[in-house]
């Protein structure tokens, strides 16, 4: 069915909705109407011009699917790529949280590129109630009982720590039930922040997001026998059921979930500028 799409007439409409999909299923931050269509940023941060686009409002949950594109993450079970691992469970998480009310909107809905800013500028524009980046682990870590699920919290948020609490108490539970995978653990593993040396947040899509945030690593893609069990389609519905419970949760209540470890983890990443392929809008 196609999908109801906006032209210049309704101008006013767009006044109340930053963000939009384009007519190739891209969302985009809408910029201003103009002769020839809409000036929307592109994945890149990039202006560009498109001549159609599906406003969206009320967002309350944006879901970002990690990685794509030429940033696979994370190679698993047979070549399984993480971007495309996570980009399933977003859907799969999306689609539950639609369909009990609450509007979801995702960075992005296919396999390519989007920088982090333009992620963050995303989740910001969509004024949304939680941003949830989603991930999967590498390399392997050492052998546990008990799956290594990690929520990266926003240091001094005290909503930031109860959505990471509430994404780890239900995922780990979820996981733990399941029964012939070997799981493999940091010590640490938990809801936890994770610092640099300088005492901020180690990780962009932690540290810049006004929206309030969370990233989890949901497994370790990297190990065998769990990327074995991440590649079926019965994870991805165990593990989308787990994320919208618990954000719904954290919608709905003031419960908190699993306590952020007292000890922080010092990370420092490395890495530099990355070259942001362009993106066909329309």
């Amino acid at each position: 069915m196609e999908p109801n799409t906006t032209n210049r007439e309704d101008a006013n409409q767009l006044a109340t909705a930053p963000v939009a999909i384009t007519r190739y299923g891209i969302p985009v931050r809408v910029s201003s109407a103009t002769e020839n269509g809409w000036e929307v940023f592109d994945p890149c941060g990039d202006l560009q011009t498109v001549s159609k686009i599906v406003p969206i409002e009320n967002t309350q949950v944006v879901l970002d699917p990690g990685h794509g594109g030429k940033d696979s993450g994370a190679i698993g079970h047979a070549g399984l790529k993480e971007s495309d691992v996570n980009l399933k469970v977003a859907v799969a998480t999306s689609q539950l949280l639609q369909g009990k009310g609450f509007p979801t909107f995702l960075t992005r809905m296919s396999d390519y590129y989007i920088s982090l800013d333009e992620r963050i500028a995303l989740a910001d524009a969509a004024n949304a109630k939680a941003f949830i980046s989603i991930h999967h682990n590498a390399p392997a870590s050492a052998a546990s009982k008990t799956p290594g699920t990690e929520v990266f919290a926003q240091s001094k948020d005290s909503e930031s720590a109860r959505l990471s609490g509430l994404l780890h108490k239900e995922v780990f539970e979820a996981l733990k039930g399941v029964e012939g995978v070997q799981w493999t653990s940091r010590w640490d593993a938990g809801a936890l922040r994770v610092l640099n040396s300088q005492g901020s947040d180690a990780y962009r899509l932690v540290r810049k997001p006004e929206t309030t945030n969370a990233l989890i690593e949901v497994g370790y893609l990297s190990s065998p026998s769990e990327g074995g069990f991440m590649a079926k389609d019965e994870y991805v519905q165990i593990v989308a059921l787990a994320l919208a419970t618990a954000t719904e949760t954290f919608l709905t209540t003031n419960e908190n979930g699993t306590p952020l470890n007292e000890r922080a983890r010092i990370y420092n990443p490395s890495g530099g500028r990355t070259i942001c392929p362009n993106v066909d809008l329309e």
